[in-house]
């Protein structure tokens, strides 16, 4: 087993792209094994921690990694989970301090029952102002009837609406987490949305003519509508899975 003792998060990429050439294994083979993305795996053999998910997710990733090489993730996720504590520590230049409560003065509980009074009156006076304009008008003049009477023009033709031109993409893919979900939306090989969707949200997603394809970080947390049709379960609690819609297009190779 490697020693995965390192004193930088570049320290530990370094071990663990040394590790995985020594062994004679490809970031692609691990990204099509494990379905994690060559930019998030590139970004762990960095050490570059501002490029990854939130902890649990890269763990996660991180825990695939080393069972694919070979290695035993204990001593690997201990140093990780050291060296990203840290790194949180010194993202931080200031020191977060509580704020204190601050007394509520005399004069201030004045000023808050002079502007509730103030808001009152406005609110009267502007509701016997529209009682007044509802008050039916006097009787109209003959010189106001003879102009209602008079002929009116013929109404102008209306202008068609419109249409959104072949080929636009539409809202057709919707998800609904139960848990966090880390989840990435790629388009034509480029990623265009990549973010943690918190517990009980929705994410609309616009599917263009060539199609895209959606990372789960945790497929058993979501629930897929498809063109407004709800789509079998995408996997497992847990498993990371990559998803091609609409589903008859083949996978595109992601751009780096």
């Amino acid at each position: 087993m490697s020693d995965p003792r390192a004193a930088t998060p570049e320290e530990f990429g370094e071990r663990l792209r040394n590790t995985r050439e020594a062994r004679g294994i490809t970031l692609e083979f691990i990204s099509t094994k494990t379905k994690i993305s060559l930019l998030t795996l590139q970004a762990l053999e960095a050490g570059a921690f501002n490029r990854l998910p939130a902890a649990v997710f890269s763990r996660m990733f991180l825990r695939q990694y080393l069972q694919l090489v070979g290695e035993e993730p204990g001593p690997w996720l201990e140093t990780f989970d050291h060296l990203w504590r840290r790194w949180e520590a010194s993202s931080h230049p200031f020191p977060v301090v509580a704020a204190r409560e601050t007394p509520v003065r005399p004069w201030a509980r004045w000023l808050v029952g002079f502007l509730l009074v103030a808001v009152a009156l406005t609110l009267v006076l502007w509701l016997e102002r529209r009682e007044r304009d509802s008050r039916p008008a006097a009787p109209p003049t003959p010189q106001a009837l003879v102009q209602e009477l008079a002929p009116t023009p013929p109404p102008t033709q209306k202008v068609p609406e419109e249409k959104a031109p072949p080929g636009t993409p539409v809202e057709a893919l919707r998800l609904e987490t139960r848990r966090p979900c880390w989840v990435e939306w790629w388009v034509e090989g480029k990623p265009e949305l990549r973010q943690l969707v918190p517990a009980g949200q929705q994410l609309g997603l616009a599917v263009p003519p060539s199609g895209g394809e959606l990372l789960l970080g945790d497929a058993g947390a979501v629930t897929l509508y498809f063109a407004g049709v709800q789509q079998p379960a995408a996997g497992r609690d847990g498993q990371v899975v990559r998803l091609r819609f609409p589903p008859n297009l083949p996978p595109a190779t992601p751009t780096l």
